[in-house]
């Protein structure tokens, strides 16, 4: 048995049940009408046979009518058990009102799909402004941040304090580059620029960046260098690692260890002997603004780094996953094996 075709047919079936029901008024009034002439034929004594053809030749009007009214009301249902696919423009010019009534409703339709477009169009624009605005922004405070740094690295008497704001530099500058990275991936139409890249050259940029921090908190880094090529978009690929390694930075004590390696399953693994997660917190990192227990305690959370850094795995084809115990430490794992690239419309 079809039961593809039998379903079909209900379907079909369902709009023909449909309009027995809203026409149900007309059968009644057609029978009470009839059941009228009837009452009237045998009080009047009147010959039974014109009340035949009188009923005969109602029937058949009746019944063209009736057609004629199906196959309006067919069209019609059929359309509008489609309205929830239509897209705004197809319901801008939709046209099945029949009745001055109908038409009214129609036009109030027309009317908010146009207000709902218009709200649409300056909500993308308002949009767009604001993107253009802190992209611009984000690079131009990039320059005195650079200028500071050079100025520091000039005057170095004061060495202590010299580190100290160094150390602040790097961390606004981080944070700088993650707002920068979380405008872009908003932003529509920013597309990937795929390369052949050698991983090892990425990881080392990032840890030099890093250096001072490493050295100021005398965390340990265990790393050994990955000779492998991938194909990636280099940029988005260091911002990824940048964002990983700040985050077990900002979490591990000092003397602690940060370990960084490529296991044969080709999962890229940033270990650290940190503060760790708490096991009900796990779950609902990688979400915008989330910061766990530990995160508030010491208030270095801002909730962004590791939801973009998922949302960033996503768009390269990786996967972004965790593993940690509280006061053991974090593991965070990237899966290399790409999966297909997330698309931004």
């Amino acid at each position: 048995m079809d039961f593809k075709k039998t379903s079909e047919k209900k379907k079909d079936r369902s709009w023909f049940f449909s309009f027995l029901h809203d026409y149900r008024g007309y059968f009644y009034l057609f029978l009470f009408q009839i059941g009228i002439f009837g009452f009237l034929f045998l009080l009047a004594d009147l010959p039974l046979v014109f009340f035949y053809y009188a009923l005969e030749l109602c029937s058949f009007f009746f019944v063209i009518w009736l057609a004629f009214k199906a196959v309006h009301y067919r069209r019609k249902f059929l359309q509008l058990k489609q309205l929830p696919d239509y897209q705004l423009d197809q319901l801008s010019s939709l046209h099945l009102a029949e009745t001055d009534s109908e038409s009214k409703y129609e036009k109030q339709i027309h009317y908010l799909v146009s207000h709902i477009q218009n709200l649409k169009k300056e909500q993308r624009e308002k949009q767009t402004d604001q993107l253009d605005y802190f992209t611009l922004w984000l690079h131009q405070i990039k320059t005195p941040i650079s200028s500071l740094s050079l100025l520091m690295q000039q005057n170095r008497e004061d060495y202590p304090v010299a580190k100290e704001v160094e150390k602040e530099l790097i961390r606004i500058e981080n944070y700088t580059h993650m707002a920068l990275g979380y405008m872009k991936l908003e932003q529509p139409g920013e597309e990937l620029n795929l390369e052949k890249v050698l991983l090892d050259r990425i990881m080392k940029r990032v840890i030099k960046k890093y250096a001072l921090l490493f050295v100021s908190k005398r965390i340990t880094l265990s790393y050994t260098p990955i000779k492998k090529e991938i194909v990636t978009d280099a940029q988005w690929m260091e911002l990824l690692l940048d964002q990983l390694l700040s985050n077990s930075l900002k979490y591990t004590p000092e003397n602690g260890t940060i370990s960084i390696r490529l296991k044969p399953e080709w999962e890229l693994e940033i270990e650290d002997t940190g503060i760790g997660i708490r096991s009900e917190d796990i779950p609902k990192i990688f979400e915008r603004g989330y910061s766990g227990w530990n995160a508030r305690r010491t208030e270095k959370s801002t909730g962004l780094g590791l939801f973009l850094s998922k949302k960033i795995c996503r768009r390269l084809g990786y996967s972004l996953s965790v593993q940690s115990e509280l006061g053991e430490g974090t593991k965070m794992i990237v899966g290399l094996k790409q999966q297909p690239f997330e698309l931004y419309d």
